[in-house]
């Protein structure tokens, strides 16, 4: 693809994400129905995992360091940078995805009313992995230029995919949750026991990640908000799950513990490293 094709394409897709995604959580301009926004909808279908509202407002942050991105790397001085080439084919997919999602998600209805679909919440399941996956093939791409990239490229480009990629690992545990509601999976005990399950698999995908990373800036990133996301699934479930509650605090816990050990042993290498070009 031209390069400057692919600036403007990447820029054009940041902006329409932010703009669709906004309208659609915040009224029904999109939906069929005129039924309900996403947050309408998703406080029909609580479950287990749901976490705090608050939580939600960490999609503000992400989709202003994506505009950011969209922004430096449509300057002309990054024009040719293979870094940008590698991730903008990914970057595109999973933003317009992400975008899909919105609209596809509003149609569902709210749970309990005769326009309730839950098959459309079972789609915006596997839509939400297909982002994972994306999000996750940008941040290997990444750290496999590390050294290529400045301090600038790692807060510009780095910190921010690293925020998207950390709320929707958690973000597609809360999905699969809803997937379970819709299809009828309401027992007391079986879902305690699934969203715990799932918090322990998000904290070990989490952990996996951390322990990969570069340990830079965006590694805390990533940390930071994966046990803000945990914390908020705490807060959410404290009156109705103590199971869950425990899960996911222990869960913030693993995750800060792994970070610093992770953080650590890169301080370590560093100091070798160091020493060893010292007696050189």
């Amino acid at each position: 693809m031209n390069d400057r094709l692919r600036q403007f394409l990447v820029v054009v897709v940041a902006i329409s994400q932010l703009i669709i995604s906004t309208l659609g959580s915040a009224s029904s301009v999109f939906s069929v129905n005129g039924e309900g926004d996403v947050g309408t909808i998703s406080d029909s279908l609580r479950t287990y995992f749901t976490p705090a509202d608050y939580a939600f407002s960490v999609w503000g942050v992400i989709f202003l360091g994506v505009i950011i991105y969209s922004v430096y790397q449509a300057l002309p001085s990054q024009r040719e940078r293979a870094v940008h080439r590698s991730i903008a084919g990914w970057a595109m997919a999973t933003m317009i995805v992400n975008t899909l999602w919105t609209l596809v998600f509003i149609q569902a209805g709210e749970r309990g009313t005769a326009n309730f679909q839950p098959l459309i919440i079972v789609a915006s399941g596997f839509m939400i992995v297909f982002i994972l996956f994306g999000l996750g093939n940008i941040y290997v791409r990444l750290h496999k230029q590390d050294a290529a990239l400045t301090r600038t490229d790692r807060w510009l480009i780095t910190l921010p995919w690293s925020l998207f990629f950390a709320w929707v690992t958690v973000a597609t545990v809360a999905n699969w949750s809803l997937v379970g509601l819709a299809l009828g999976w309401e027992g007391e005990g079986i879902a305690q026991y699934l969203s715990a399950g799932l918090t322990i698999v998000a904290v070990a995908i989490t952990s996996a990640v951390v322990l990969y990373s570069r340990a830079h800036v965006g590694t805390i990133g990533y940390t930071c908000v994966v046990i803000w996301a945990l914390v908020a699934v705490a807060l959410g479930n404290q009156d109705q799950s103590q199971l869950v509650t425990v899960v996911a605090f222990a869960g913030a816990v693993v995750v800060g513990v792994v970070t610093l050990v992770r953080l650590a042993r890169r301080s370590s290498d560093d100091a070798s490293a160091l020493l060893n070009t010292a007696r050189a």
